[in-house]
């Protein structure tokens, strides 16, 4: 019999509940608020859709039904954007981002694989976030372990950020 292969999901996921609601109206979703957000009825296909991107038992549970062994996870971006924030916002929001997905994959290190989000705004401030030691792409100074990558299409550089 055949070994089943290793599958990873390259493109899930989180929803930070603070950053979600700070950034209501402000994102795709809504048009920009021109738009109400659509409706997440309980039980509804949407509602458990939330539920997996803010609850990682509730995500594990969608993998598992999937046959998914590991999931790269990322801030929706599309559904709690940030980049209408200032600089100082937009670090704490996406820090709340970061700390939630740290959270994930330093629960679930075989689970998860998490990436990080800066501000933009600010180059010096998105040096900063979590404490992040840029070099070697691991968070330094609030203990997290784990693997982290940046996020795709959030952070333009000169030069390397990271190296594995």
């Amino acid at each position: 019999m055949a070994k089943r292969p290793f599958v990873v999901d390259f493109h899930a996921h989180i929803l930070e509940p603070h950053v979600l609601k700070a950034s209501a109206g402000r994102t795709v979703v809504t048009g920009f608020g021109a738009i109400a957000e659509p409706p997440r009825a309980p039980g509804s296909r949407r509602d458990i859709w939330f539920k997996q991107m803010m609850d990682p038992e509730a995500h594990l549970e969608g993998l598992a039904k999937m046959g998914v062994d590991v999931s790269v996870i990322s801030s929706s971006t599309v559904i709690q954007n940030t980049a209408w924030a200032d600089a100082s916002t937009g670090l704490e929001l996406d820090r709340r981002c970061n700390d939630m997905i740290a959270d994930w994959v330093r629960r679930y290190p075989d689970r998860f694989v998490g990436t990080f989000t800066m501000p933009l705004k600010d180059p010096h401030l998105s040096l900063q976030v979590n404490g992040m030691n840029l070099s070697n792409a691991k968070y330094v100074d609030r203990g997290y372990t784990g693997h982290f990558i940046p996020g795709a299409g959030r952070a333009v550089l000169a030069g390397p950020v990271f190296f594995f």
